[in-house]
């Protein structure tokens, strides 16, 4: 499920769209200012982010820059992840010059209020699609992980997976041997983290394992490491 940050300051505009985008499949996590959203990006990574120009303590241009610079670093997400994370303006600012000036500040798509909500979902899945497609599938032993068409491919057949199983297990081949803490595959795959999220981590895997096994025929791909977490073996 994608990840929305929401950034609005009018309560009537932030509570309908968050409804709408939340009715059309999305998670979204919402702030009333810029202060907020920084707060926000500590424990969570957004698929996109939805930013409001006119905020009461920043300008939305202004914050956009930060993030396309590498100036917003957090303790679980480098510069470099926020600095990619597409952004869409939503603003009532509707001037030519304003459009540009948001493109310029590193916007990647410009609305203007009022809007349509089943455009902004629209733009949203386009915007989702267009990053999906820059990434590469991945072959690994009898497994081809396509990510655009998001399938997983075996000698044997197609895997039947889950919207997060398939995240997570091209999240863990993406780093082969890498051994990643539950916390750590919270933040990466759900985009968030809490403390009792991780038996979240543990039945997914869990699942993932058994389907690899059964389906696939490749036994001891995800490897435990004890008292840390999970790395796939890209040996097996």
């Amino acid at each position: 499920m994608p990840l929305v940050l929401l950034v609005e300051d009018e309560p009537l505009i932030c509570e309908f769209t968050q409804h709408n985008l939340e009715e059309d499949g999305f998670q979204v996590v919402s702030a009333s200012n810029g202060r907020e959203a920084l707060r926000l990006l500590e424990s969570c990574q957004p698929d996109v982010i939805v930013l409001d120009i006119m905020l009461p303590d920043m300008d939305g241009f202004d914050l956009c820059r930060r993030l396309r610079r590498g100036e917003v670093d957090t303790p679980l997400q480098g510069p470099a992840r926020l600095a990619q994370t597409p952004i869409i303006m939503l603003t009532a600012r509707a001037e030519d010059a304003d459009k540009i000036k948001g493109f310029v500040s590193g916007a990647d798509d410009y609305m203007v209020k009022p809007f349509n909500p089943l455009e902004l979902t629209a733009r949203i899945k386009a915007i989702l699609r267009r990053a999906r497609k820059e990434q590469k599938s991945i072959a690994l032993g009898d497994l081809v992980i396509d990510p655009v068409e998001r399938t997983v491919h075996s000698q044997r057949r197609i895997l039947s997976l889950s919207p997060k199983e398939f995240d997570l297990l091209y999240f863990l081949c993406s780093h082969p041997d890498k051994v990643f803490s539950r916390q750590e595959l919270l933040q990466e795959v759900w985009g968030y983290s809490y403390p009792g999220g991780t038996r979240t981590v543990d039945e997914h895997i869990k699942r993932l394992r058994k389907k690899i096994e059964l389906d696939a025929g490749c036994s001891g791909l995800i490897c435990t490491e004890w008292s840390v977490g999970y790395k796939l073996e890209s040996r097996k």
